[in-house]
């Protein structure tokens, strides 16, 4: 019998590429890696350490897409509210008061939550920095955790969708992004920059941010298309076209984009995600929440 650190047994769903499932399966685990995955009866191995059996399931660690772990300040909160309503009314004001430590606490229990469902890899977009620090604060929960991280700092500075004291120039936002960087990351933490969507951030600056993570082989979270888009791309941008059209025009759309939510899309624009090779990051529970849009999977698998 060949020797390892642990056995993990029970219904292994291994997820590789033939996605293999063994009712009675085990893995086995040496020095932090797995050396062999099958069925109990075929192991080979013997450990000190042997978990789980009848009633267990064992599954790689889930990724959870989306968030904003720094809102757990305002759960339960802003029941029945428009979105203006929550953006302004709440989301705004309550997030722009944690400073760091606030927002350690704040983020803790969704980061909990997260974990306790299974969850080993998170991202977040963090967009308010009144406090510059709220930030490390968020990051300092995920560590303390254990959860993997990919932090994308958002910049936000449109007069029509953010509010004064709230809005970051270029040069700030950037800077405040490689101090993250260079301070937090790890191999369990990423960093990349962003905005909310597009129209809360100035064009050229959006692209900019684009630019930053190009250069430096991030990903470009964004919300896409964000509620504002709906009211300010044709009346502000003189754009008529959806916001995926917008991304494509101007360059931003391909493989190194995810965009969150994804929904109402005009005619064609899921194909045209397709062949850029962007992805999406659906978030169907808070389309629910929200209560802006019907949430629709299927034009994204067919």
């Amino acid at each position: 019998m060949k020797e390892c650190d642990t056995i993990l047994r029970g219904t292994v769903i291994s997820m590789d590429e033939n996605r293999h499932v063994y009712l009675d399966g085990y893995v086995a685990i040496k020095n932090g890696t797995i050396v062999s995955v099958g069925p109990s009866g075929d192991c080979q191995f013997k450990a000190d350490e042997d978990l789980g059996g009848d009633g267990h399931i064992v599954l790689p660690g889930l990724i959870n897409v989306h968030s904003h772990l720094v809102q757990g300040c305002m759960r339960g909160m802003a029941d029945g509210t428009t979105y203006e309503e929550r953006l302004f009314g709440f989301y705004y004001p309550m997030t722009g008061a944690c400073d760091e430590e606030r927002s350690y606490h704040a983020s803790m229990p969704p980061i909990l939550d997260l974990v306790l469902a299974g969850v080993t890899t998170t991202a977040d977009d963090h967009f308010t920095h009144l406090h510059k620090r709220s930030i490390d604060g968020v990051l300092a929960a995920t560590r303390d955790s254990g959860i993997r991280c990919r932090m994308a700092r958002l910049t936000i500075n449109d007069p029509d969708a953010v509010p004064d004291g709230f809005r970051e120039d270029l040069d700030t936002g950037l800077a405040e992004t490689e101090r993250v960087k260079s301070e937090w990351e790890d191999e369990n933490i990423s960093v990349t920059a962003s905005t909310i969507g597009i129209t809360y951030c100035e064009p050229d600056q959006l692209i900019e941010l684009w630019r930053w993570t190009d250069a430096n082989n991030r990903q470009f979270d964004i919300h896409a298309p964000a509620v504002f888009d709906q009211k300010y791309l044709a009346a502000r941008r003189g754009w008529k076209g959806g916001s995926f059209e917008w991304l494509d025009h101007v360059g931003i759309l391909g493989p190194n984009l995810i965009a969150a939510h994804a929904q109402n899309l005009r005619p064609g624009e899921e194909k045209l995600i397709h062949d850029r090779g962007a992805a999406v990051a659906l978030v169907p529970d808070m389309e629910q929440v929200l209560g802006l849009v019907s949430f629709n999977a299927k034009q994204f698998l067919e």
